[in-house]
């Protein structure tokens, strides 16, 4: 029997890319972001990164889903997660 969890409130699965992408930083490259060590400063390069993925993704969902006709409805304008797959 497959299992069904309803709890996405407490978490939810990570998308297989972004956890590939995220591996390096949680066993080997992990290190402290704000330090000016050389670890440190390739940690906050690495952070810099995901926002401006994260900013350059939310601004193609904005372009996507600016259309007049679809800003009063909230139910035409579509998850940020739609945006992830090319």
């Amino acid at each position: 029997m497959n299992r069904v969890y309803l709890d996405f409130n407490a978490t939810t699965p990570v998308e297989p890319a972004v956890l590939d992408a995220m591996l390096p930083y949680f066993s080997a490259e992990f290190a402290n972001a704000a330090s000016i060590h050389t670890p440190g400063q390739r940690a906050r390069a690495a952070v810099e990164t995901a926002r401006e993925q994260v900013a350059a993704l939310i601004a193609r969902a904005l372009r996507r889903s600016s259309s007049p006709a679809a800003a009063p409805n909230p139910t035409t304008t579509p998850s940020l997660a739609s945006f992830l797959r090319p």
